[in-house]
């Protein structure tokens, strides 16, 4: 189709207007996507050479892992065809690797999504071309029967890595990427969904974004209540994040009556919330629950001795509280943006007031007719305190025996009955059995070994070792280096680089194809005690 360059010209400035205007990734790569169809018919034409020059590297610059992170299958569908398009067209030119390097995310995100719901159907086909199959590995279905999508990715994983070792290491570090992830729990994060809505009011699409929060106790009951949120203080009228103060009144009603020390009469609380990496405005009160489930568990940690509470991050939550804790229903016309974006993603329960159960149950029988395999688990409470004692929600986790026998200490030290030489020899037994189970514990001029043997480089962390293969520290890879790291083809060697007889680590970090360009790379040494 012919276009006219002066109509082009108008267009593309148009485009470039409403990316400054709206400076969110994934708002960015969607107006650039929704440009796609007018850019591919001039994209062979050298009276739009210019267009060309500037349409493609803001393309290349907005396709990210965080811009990816709430796109539908059919919005990663058709980014990933327009890459394929565009790899054709600049095969041979300097770009062409950065091109391929975009493709590669773009479709390795389409095949985790898939995967979350269990269309290894759609899956399998992508896997083996990210791993440079020309074939498409067999598998039985009938050994998938009734799995759901997390256990019918191990068992796949596990069957095709025989016959198919390049298509099964992906599949496997898709799976132990989501089972880590599972298994994680937290103090101070939950999952929240919310819905993004157009100028004009219209909802649009669902968001998942992580609230952290840290909330704290004060002695002084004169003094009111403080929500800030991303480092400024908000009020109780505030849209978004008012219902923050009745979630703190419905929190403080919880704990008064759980017997765990918490005082009945009234103190102020501060409660510190932020969505990271979130350049949306939100409105309406869905964060309610979250905010009280953090605080739950940031105030509650100082009392609970031989346990402590943690918020599973395999949970996702909506819905407003009062200030009583009874959970308020969201709006019915935002709640399938809600369900399906949990849908679409690693989560295995997703909590909602019981007022909007029936409906949510409505949207996902709806998306399993797709989607057989996927098993979300809709979890519906009427008041706070149902989700609070729900342990798929808030899980109990042991703490070790030294750490409760110093709490309890420090707790009766207080007391005037208490003797000290009775305390010194509980610690004394406690350290005595702690030690014998983690000998790093033992002074350096003992029999511990403090001199690092060994450092592995993993996908997220980095581990010493002594010579007795006992860890010294671990040092986390995210800021270290700005990508994944592909262990693959990272590097470590140890040994005394200073003279000063403790041995340094030197550090070579390559980064996953798939995930960054592979022109870069990360050089750094590491201390005998992992200062860097």
């Amino acid at each position: 189709m012919n276009q006219s360059p002066v109509q082009f010209a108008r267009d593309f400035a148009k485009l470039k207007s409403d990316l400054a205007r709206s400076p969110v990734p994934d708002h960015m790569l969607l107006a650039l996507m929704t440009f796609w169809p007018r850019f591919e018919t001039v994209l062979m034409e050298p009276a739009f050479r210019s267009y060309v020059d500037e349409y493609l590297p803001l393309l290349l610059h907005c396709t990210s892992a965080e811009s990816l992170f709430d796109f539908s299958i059919a919005e990663l569908t058709a980014l990933k065809d327009a890459l394929a398009r565009l790899q054709v067209w600049t095969k041979g030119k300097p770009i062409d690797e950065q091109v391929a390097q975009k493709a590669r995310l773009v479709t390795f995100r389409l095949v985790t999504v898939l995967l979350y719901v269990g269309s290894i159907e759609g899956a399998l086909p992508l896997v083996a071309s990210l791993a440079g199959e020309r074939r498409v590995p067999k598998f039985d279905s009938a050994r998938l029967e009734g799995l759901g999508s997390f256990e019918a990715l191990r068992m796949l994983a596990d069957d095709i890595i025989a016959t198919s070792p390049a298509v099964g290491r992906i599949l496997r570090d898709i799976f132990e990427r989501w089972e880590a992830e599972r298994g994680c729990v937290y103090h101070d994060r939950i999952w929240c969904l919310f819905v993004e809505k157009s100028e004009r009011g219209r909802v649009e699409r669902g968001r998942l974004k992580a609230l952290h929060g840290t909330v704290e106790a004060f002695r002084r009951e004169d003094e009111e209540d403080i929500v800030s949120f991303d480092n400024q203080i908000r009020t109780p009228n505030d849209p978004f994040v008012g219902v923050a103060y009745n979630a703190l009144e419905a929190v403080r009603a919880v704990l008064g009556s759980a017997g765990v020390g918490w005082r009945k009469d009234r103190r102020a609380l501060r409660a510190f919330l932020s969505i990271p990496d979130s350049r949306q405005t939100f409105t309406g009160d869905s964060i309610g629950l979250a905010v009280g489930l953090v605080s739950y568990t940031q105030l509650l940690k100082p009392y609970v001795m031989r346990q402590e509470r943690f918020i599973a991050s395999e949970a996702a939550v909506t819905g407003g509280v009062d200030a009583r804790g009874r959970l308020v229903a969201v709006n019915e016309s935002t709640l399938a943006c809600k369900v399906e974006r949990a849908f679409f993603s690693p989560v295995k329960y997703l909590v909602l007031p019981e007022g909007n159960l029936a409906e949510a149950k409505r949207c996902v029988d709806k998306l399993k007719r797709s989607f057989p395999r996927r098993r979300l688990r809709l979890i519906g409470a009427k008041w706070l305190d149902e989700v609070v004692e729900n342990r798929n929600i808030v899980r109990s986790e042991k703490v070790c025996m030294g750490t409760y026998v110093t709490r309890t200490a420090i707790k009766y030290s207080r007391a005037t009955k208490v003797q000290v030489p009775l305390l010194m020899a509980l610690l004394a037994i406690a350290f005595l059995l702690y030690a014998d189970h983690f000998p790093k514990l033992w002074p350096q001029s003992m029999w511990f070994d403090w001199n690092p043997d060994t450092i592995d480089i993993r996908s997220e962390r980095l581990v010493a070792r002594n010579s007795g293969g006992h860890v010294l520290w671990e040092l986390d890879v995210v800021g270290l280096v700005p990508y994944n790291i592909d262990t693959a083809y990272s590097r470590s060697i140890v040994k005394d680089f200073d003279a000063d007889g403790r041995n340094e680590g030197l550090l070579l970090f390559s980064p996953e194809d798939y995930q960054t360009d592979s022109s870069f790379c990360a050089l750094i040494k590491v201390g005998h005690d992992g200062s860097v």
